[in-house]
């Protein structure tokens, strides 16, 4: 059997299951986004959720999913007490339908509680029996990766209790990359949490779960360099994030060209008229020019102007208040941050208007909050922050 029908029978024709890594308080978010595309979700686990379907679902997640940060293939899993027995069903797992020839791999081993303890040995092993499998059927294997080389095929291994899982990367780049930024401020917020927090946002403001409500504006008083404004001027078009940048899965064996076409075709044409405003503002010329830029290189068109954060049209206007999304300079960006966000937070108060900031952890007790307001925990540049939603 050729490899084309091959490819057919055991990987188009079969249900998958996939693996989307998205931070944890962000997974319920994930997991409404998965519902939306009418895509069953399967389960989810500390750090992921999984849904199951034929390879065009991994497809439409690629191009949707607005938290996700990567997507995953899952493998059948299998038992292995022993590294014998890891090579012997690895070199039997047919490599030549999922992995491009081309393209290195980089494999990640995580072992637990199993027989098996060395996880560099279990990495080492895995790729003797990809290896094994490629020569066995009169294919060059791929090569393992060095540091630098750029783009990899990630494999993960997970071996737990002696349980065998293996998932193989579909995404290539980490999806926040959208592939509209092209200038970056101090610590910009990654475009897929940030897109988390704006659809968590809303799902405050509206108040029950399924409402296709949008405020009349959404706004960023310290737009650094777009990330909230480009993010949210996506939201409100209906823009598929994944439409204007390629994945690896393009470069694999197992890719249909004309089932993804048609699926991007059918993304773009979802785009509609602007579902509401968006404006962002900084008192920096430079953040301000970074955003306008950034935007104009996504073909977005939300307001942007050089203002103080505490101006009072930027949080009202004709009377209306905004929804308010923003990520104040904190750290070392900035010193008496903490009378910042006190100024920040009475000012939505003064003006009557809702939304979410993004605090640093160590300074959420000394903010002036209601008693338990709703947040999620994320981690942004490595610092631990909460959003936290803030009402009048």
């Amino acid at each position: 059997m050729n490899l084309e029908r091959r490819i057919k029978r055991h990987i188009w024709s079969r249900e998958h299951t996939f693996n989307i890594d998205v931070p944890i308080d962000l997974r319920p978010v994930c997991l409404q986004e998965l519902a939306d595309l009418g895509i069953t979700a399967e389960s989810e686990t500390t750090e992921s959720c999984r849904f199951s379907g034929k390879l065009d679902a991994a497809y439409t997640a690629h191009l949707h999913l607005r938290t996700a940060a990567r997507i995953w293939l899952v493998l059948p899993a299998f038992s292995a007490g022993a590294t014998e027995e890891l090579f012997r069903k690895t070199a039997g797992t047919p490599w030549e339908l999922y992995l491009s020839q081309s393209i290195p791999l980089q494999i990640k081993a995580v072992v637990r509680n199993s027989r098996i303890q060395h996880e560099g040995n279990a990495a080492a092993t895995l790729l003797q029996g990809i290896e094994r499998r490629f020569s066995d059927s009169g294919i060059a294997s791929p090569a393992a990766s060095g540091p630098e080389i750029s783009p990899v095929q990630r494999i993960k291994l997970d071996i737990h209790k002696n349980r065998v899982e293996i998932q193989i990367d579909l995404s290539g780049e980490h999806l926040h990359r959208r592939g509209y930024r092209r200038l970056t401020g101090d610590a910009p917020i990654r475009e897929n949490l940030a897109a988390g927090v704006l659809l968590w946002t809303l799902e405050q403001w509206r108040g029950k779960p399924g409402k296709k409500v949008y405020p009349g504006r959404i706004h960023d008083p310290f737009c650094g360099s777009g990330t909230f404004v480009a993010e949210a001027a996506m939201i409100s078009i209906h823009r598929a994030v994944g439409s204007r940048r390629d994945f690896l899965f393009l470069q694999q064996p197992h890719y249909r060209e004309q089932t993804f076409r048609y699926l991007l075709h059918q993304a773009e044409q979802q785009e509609t008229a602007s579902a509401f405003s968006i404006s962002g503002s900084d008192i920096s010329e430079d953040a301000v020019t970074l955003t306008r830029e950034n935007c104009n290189a996504a073909d977005l068109s939300p307001v942007v102007y050089r203002r103080d954060a505490f101006a009072s049209d930027g949080f009202t206007e004709a009377g209306e208040p905004a929804l308010i999304v923003t990520n104040p300079p904190y750290g070392e960006r900035i010193t008496g941050g903490e009378d910042l966000y006190r100024k920040l937070i009475g000012k939505m108060k003064t003006t009557g208007t809702s939304g979410t900031i993004i605090i640093p952890r160590n300074m959420n007790r000394g903010m002036p909050l209601k008693e338990k307001p709703p947040k999620i925990r994320l981690n942004n540049g490595g610092i631990p922050v909460f959003a936290v939603y803030i009402t009048p």
